[in-house]
């Protein structure tokens, strides 16, 4: 079993590095006012803390004003590994992709570059282990690379939609992460995005 914490989100950083320190967690639920604590900030991406960030509940739950004061930017500025997430969907208003939709189209400054970032930090946190999928990484990168210099036309929830749209492809809509005959259960309730990955024949 994996330790995680709900801390800074609604609370102070110090709240973050009490879950470090005291329970030894490894991940960090929201984690998005660590931003406070250069210091803590620092830590957090030398030790790829994952931090699964919920945007649409930030709001709801006036973290941000509005989504387009939230710091998702800032966090992937700063190295750290913060991942994209649904919080309790029918209470905070959307799944997954939604919370993709709206913070991409809110936030000028996330392109397709970033959807991939997103992308690789949901690996680094799958079950807590740094996975060898450095191949399918590279291509999941070459596939996003391609969308890096498209101009998106129309309204900027337009061009939210479509990253978020090409995020879900890429990443699958599987539950569970399939490495040859070894196969790792998710739980129900557990927000983190996964991926089905199945290796080459001769990988196996």
């Amino acid at each position: 079993l994996h330790l995680v914490a709900h801390a800074g989100e609604e609370g102070p950083p110090e709240y973050i590095r009490s879950a470090l320190d005291v329970l030894h967690v490894q991940r960090i639920d929201h984690g998005v006012r660590c931003v406070e604590d250069p210091a803590l900030v620092a830590r957090l991406a030398r030790e790829r803390m994952p931090l699964t960030v919920c945007p649409l509940s930030n709001v709801k739950l006036c973290v941000f004003k509005t989504m387009a004061e939230h710091n998702l930017k800032a966090l992937l500025d700063a190295g750290l590994c913060a991942t994209v997430n649904s919080d309790d969907p029918a209470y905070f208003g959307g799944y997954l992709n939604q919370n993709f939709i709206e913070a991409f189209a809110a936030l000028p400054a996330l392109g397709p570059h970033d959807a991939y970032t997103l992308a690789r930090n949901s690996f680094d946190d799958l079950g807590g282990k740094r996975l060898q999928l450095g191949h399918h990484l590279a291509g999941l990168a070459t596939r996003l690379e391609a969308v890096d210099g498209q101009r998106v036309a129309g309204h900027q929830a337009r061009r939210g939609a479509d990253i978020g749209r090409r995020h879900e492809q890429v990443r699958g809509e599987a539950v569970g992460l399939d490495l040859g005959r070894v196969a790792l259960p998710v739980a129900a309730d557990d927000r983190r995005p996964r991926l089905r990955v199945r290796l080459p024949r001769e990988e196996r």
